[in-house]
């Protein structure tokens, strides 16, 4: 049978042919010390049974490496968790966990990076295959992700960051140069939040955007 053999301080798994009839200590043969998991199982297998007794089958993913446990630390907009994970899981595992425990809200608006290097993290690589033989902890860190929506203010088209935009924010779109000396704005929108579609939008508020939500601001001399 064909498995695929995920290692520390490696990105891509190794592909080895193996007889179901042969112990799973055989895939530990070169690397002394080393446990063997099935991907996505906390538990490591047993050395002495067959691969087949083990569970394991054709095309497989199976985690090999010395580190039980491997303890992540992470941290995300200056707060800091801490937590213990088996190494055949999936980085996504830290992902769901750290915005469930710092409370960060969505899963898709955040990305795992790694501390160390500043790359973005795979989140189907395994846990294990981030760290270093004979060093099991890893600095990590949860980013939010900048989403970008595209509105229309006064019939120009404007790139803003996803999330709530604020009346002044709005006016400032529409006008970078203020229309006199002492204006009044009034802003309106429409294509907007499905609680609020169409409304006014007030002074010292925001508001959730939208794409292609459409707000229209007119300016009065209050002289």
């Amino acid at each position: 049978m064909q498995l695929f053999v995920h290692d520390p301080d490696t990105t891509s798994p190794q592909i080895i042919e193996i007889a179901e009839t042969v112990l799973v200590r055989e895939l530990v043969v070169g690397h002394d010390g080393d446990l063997v998991w099935l991907a996505e199982v906390d538990v490591p297998l047993e050395l002495d049974i067959t691969v087949v007794e083990a569970g394991l089958g054709h095309g497989h993913h199976v985690h090999r490496g010395p580190h039980r446990k491997v303890e992540v630390n992470l941290v995300a907009e200056g707060r800091h968790a801490h937590h213990r994970f088996a190494p055949s899981l999936r980085c996504a595992r830290i992902i769901t966990w750290g915005v469930e425990h710092l409370q960060l809200g969505k899963i898709a608006d955040v990305e795992l990076i790694d501390r160390g290097s500043g790359a973005i993290v795979d989140p189907d690589r395994h846990i294990g295959t981030l760290t270093r033989r004979g060093h099991g902890t890893l600095e990590l860190e949860l980013r939010r992700v900048r989403h970008d929506v595209h509105i229309v203010v006064n019939a120009t088209r404007h790139t803003v960051a996803a999330g709530s935009i604020s009346f002044d924010a709005v006016v400032a779109l529409a006008y970078p140069t203020p229309p006199g000396p002492n204006p009044e704005y009034t802003v309106q929108y429409r294509k907007g939040p499905s609680a609020d579609p169409k409304r006014s939008l007030l002074a010292g508020h925001d508001v959730e955007v939208r794409e292609g939500m459409i707000f229209n601001v007119t300016a009065t001399d209050k002289s």
